[in-house]
């Protein structure tokens, strides 16, 4: 573990922030998978990936997080009700609603 550049660390090692990142789109990508059929995707060929950073501001920190889904050659429209109905789901998006703020992105 090791303290980001953004706060006067090496940026060498992990920080809790890419942790927690990993776990969000880990389960944010079975949330895909359970739904994609449904929105007349395939699943199995999505990609997920979540990025969390670490704000500061005067007092405190908080965190903000971008979640991207791709699926090549896939119609965006699709993709996008995919995404939007998988962050419903997903526990993680669930935990952090209204908590910190997220962006949704496809790819």
């Amino acid at each position: 573990m090791a303290l980001p550049k953004e706060l006067g660390g090496s940026g060498e090692g992990h920080n809790p922030e890419q942790l927690f990142a990993l776990g969000w789109s880990s389960c944010f990508g079975q949330a895909v998978l359970l739904l994609a059929k449904k929105h007349g995707l395939d699943g199995q060929a999505a990609r997920v990936s979540c990025a969390v950073s670490l704000d500061k501001d005067a007092t405190s920190f908080g965190l903000a997080a971008e979640i991207t889904l791709s699926i090549p050659g896939a119609d965006r429209d699709k993709v996008e009700a995919l995404l939007k109905e998988a962050h419903e789901i997903c526990p993680y998006s669930k935990a952090t609603r209204g908590n910190i703020p997220v962006t949704l992105t496809v790819a």
